[in-house]
């Protein structure tokens, strides 16, 4: 069954992805890292589940829409990845960007309703050097038989995203998330009018 996973950015997301997109799974579980902004839309981003083969995917922007996502598709396994706030921002800032705090609290509050809901599970992000994290992950997401071996090698890895290739894409990356924003506060308020 697809997954799910929630987090701030900062929160080992890349390297999260890359651990669950295991190579030796047959057939591939295809793992997307934080695509649903760039897809314009809710349904375009669930089409990669429905129609592209995508097995997961770790998103931060796209937790905007999770109300709709697990409205359209209830039976993913969903998981909250949680990083203390206040690292995450001071993280962003020791990489020399500007961090806006208000904007990672509120996807932070966001977290926590998630984190709240039926069947979500919630770890920390530190909890990923543990094998007993790493193993019920592969398990209960991958449905396949841990990889001690696959963890343990990328344990000793550092796997970030290259934040000077999205800053170069940014216009173009803003263009798709505001798109996918205004779908989610759409399709929102068509939830909202049908509960009145």
């Amino acid at each position: 069954m697809p997954f799910i996973i929630y987090c701030l950015p900062r929160s080992r997301s890349a390297w999260l992805t890359h651990f669950l997109n295991y190579p030796f799974a047959r057939p591939l579980q295809p793992v997307a890292h934080d695509v649903a902004p760039l897809c314009r839309s809710v349904d375009g981003f669930l089409k990669g589940f429905r129609e592209e083969g995508q097995w997961g995917s770790v998103e931060i922007g796209g937790m905007i829409g999770w109300q709709i996502i697990r409205k359209e598709m209830p039976h993913l396994k969903t998981v909250v990845l949680r990083r203390p706030l206040q690292e995450v921002y001071q993280s962003v800032l020791n990489l020399g960007y500007q961090a806006h705090l208000t904007n990672l609290a509120e996807l932070n509050t966001m977290l926590d309703v998630i984190a709240e809901q039926p069947n979500v599970y919630s770890i920390n992000s530190s909890d990923l050097d543990a094998p007993v994290v790493g193993k019920w992950l592969f398990e209960y997401l991958l449905e396949l038989e841990f990889d001690f071996d696959w963890w343990y090698q990328l344990s000793q890895t550092n796997i970030q995203v290259n934040l000077d290739s999205v800053m170069a894409h940014k216009e173009e990356i803003d263009e798709r998330f505001n798109l996918f924003h205004a779908d989610v506060l759409r399709r929102m308020d068509e939830v909202k009018n049908c509960l009145h």
